[in-house]
């Protein structure tokens, strides 16, 4: 099941999906998934606090919902790239807003179509690591 949720001042300018379950094969586990899209962000008075703005939000309620070992990554895609971008699996103090703003600016600067619009997607999935220690081999 997908919520929509507009958040902060500029819900005009994004929305925010999720929680959606998805099967995460990599870890061979169950994953929380969000996604942002992006809408009259050309409109935006300040294109770059409104997407740091969205990060963070999104970022906050994937932590908020989470424990504090979960594992969160990134995908961006967008019709201008020829892949996807992706941010691998990081805790929560090595995985900002700023981090994720500075690798679309460094995709901006080497692809000049990237731009924050509606085929523009941002999704992020967290997963929740097992606890405890492995199992000992007598």
């Amino acid at each position: 099941m997908a919520f929509v949720f507009f958040l902060g001042g500029a819900w005009r300018h994004y929305e925010i999906f999720g929680p959606q379950e998805i099967e995460n094969r990599k870890f061979n586990m169950k994953a929380s998934e969000y996604f942002v899209r992006w809408k009259n962000m050309e409109q935006s008075p300040d294109l770059e606090e409104t997407v740091l703005s969205a990060l963070e939000e999104i970022l906050e309620r994937l932590y908020s919902e989470g424990a504090p070992t979960d594992m969160v990554n990134v995908r961006i895609d967008h019709e201008s790239l020829d892949n996807p971008i992706y941010i691998g699996y990081s805790q929560r103090q090595k995985l900002t807003a700023q981090k994720i703003l500075l690798m679309i600016k460094k995709v901006q600067q080497s692809k000049k179509m990237l731009r924050f619009d509606s085929d523009l997607r941002i999704t992020f999935s967290r997963i929740r690591l097992p606890e405890g220690g492995a199992r000992q081999h007598k």
